[in-house]
């Protein structure tokens, strides 16, 4: 440490030889080692450090500062004081959020590799997505077919209460057995499975079909799946075997006209298959596709041999095939008549008499084994 003259001074002598001095001047101690013999000294030579005091300074930081108090322009340390100060947020990379408020539900993530943003919360019922590696997450419904893998155990379904290899999951959500069932007027239906019971019949519940007027035509058919041998098995409505069979059970119809065209009734079906007969109208309008008919009468009255006996199919109100008779028997004779013909699905099918008696009417005889109206499908 250098020192520089100062001023002469006197001191008393206060001390005995070779004792310790200490003088302070303007804030600086002085220790001298004194040797001295008589009662006073003095002291030519007083030096302090060869530097003046200088002004404190500073630098501020980020988000930090500092405050000077006192007078540090003209001391050094002891009149100086130092107040450290605080304002904004502090960055992500030291250590901070960089973000200054919040709301309830917020998330922080990293949206770069130096800086923190906030994902806002959403409303109920939304999950937490993660984007993909390097991409940001956000809030969305869970999708079955994209964030779901694995099965569904079956415990998860109503506790897998009834649930077992002949039961599905229902709409409702309960195990049931499965009972298909068929709604709507309109194709093509698929049947999946269906109840096979013990004598391996295939029962189908259909339902909603009061307004389908033509429920099979010769071009529709049914396909039933064969899981075990991965064939199908195609029925046809021919396999249905539409048809009908009538009579006039007993009741005679009388007052046939001679030489005219007259309609004959039979009300009465032994069988119906498909409901394509219109007993009241004695008519049957069969589905789309070829046809067997056929039909006889009995009639009695007043005629001879050569008076001939006709029964008519007549199609759509004409003629379409006769069969005829003479009779062997006087009063009596019994014509029968068979076609086959290719139906549109609305040609109607009707029996018709003519007869030529030589006096009077006749009358169609209402024996059910003597006059009949019958048909099918091919």
């Amino acid at each position: 440490m250098g020192f520089k003259l100062k001023t002469r001074t006197q001191f008393p002598a206060l001390v005995s030889a070779s004792s310790p001095l200490t003088i302070v001047k303007n804030g600086f101690a002085y220790v001298f080692e004194l040797n001295v013999d008589d009662l006073r000294v003095t002291l030519d030579e007083i030096y302090e450090p060869a530097f003046e005091p200088a002004a404190l300074t500073k630098t501020d930081d980020t988000n930090v500062t500092l405050t000077l108090g006192g007078t540090p322009t003209t001391a050094l340390l002891k009149a100086t004081s130092i107040t450290v100060g605080w304002t904004g947020t502090l960055a992500a990379t030291r250590g901070g959020t960089g973000t200054a408020s919040y709301a309830v539900g917020d998330l922080l993530y990293a949206n770069t590799t130096t800086t923190l943003s906030k994902l806002a919360d959403v409303a109920t019922g939304n999950a937490l997505i993660s984007g993909g590696v390097g991409v940001a997450p956000s809030y969305g419904k869970i999708g079955l077919s994209t964030h779901v893998s694995g099965n569904l155990p079956v415990t998860n379904l109503n506790s897998g209460t009834s649930a077992s290899s002949s039961t599905v999951w229902r709409g409702d959500g309960t195990w049931a057995s499965f009972v298909p069932s068929i709604a709507g007027n309109s194709g093509p239906f698929t049947l999946s499975n269906g109840i096979i019971n013990s004598g391996n019949d295939i029962r189908l519940n259909v339902s909603g079909l009061t307004a389908y007027t033509a429920p099979f035509r010769q071009t529709d058919y049914l396909l039933i799946f064969d899981v075990a041998n991965a064939t199908n098995k195609k029925i046809l409505p021919k396999d249905l075997n539409y048809g009908f069979s009538a009579h006039k059970n007993g009741s005679s119809q009388t007052g046939i006209v001679s030489s005219t065209d007259t309609k004959v009734t039979f009300t009465t079906e032994i069988f119906d298959a498909g409901s394509y007969y219109d007993a009241p109208n004695s008519r049957w309008t069969p589905p789309a596709g070829r046809v067997l008919l056929s039909a006889q009468i009995y009639v009695t009255g007043t005629f001879t041999s050569s008076n001939a006996c006709i029964c008519a199919i007549w199609k759509n109100g004409a003629v379409l095939k006769e069969g005829f008779f003479y009779p062997s028997l006087a009063n009596s004779a019994s014509a029968p008549v068979t076609v086959v013909d290719d139906a549109n699905g609305t040609d109607y099918y009707e029996i018709y008499v003519r007869q030529s008696t030589s006096s009077g009417t006749a009358t169609v005889d209402g024996t059910a084994k003597w006059s009949y109206f019958c048909g099918s499908v091919l």
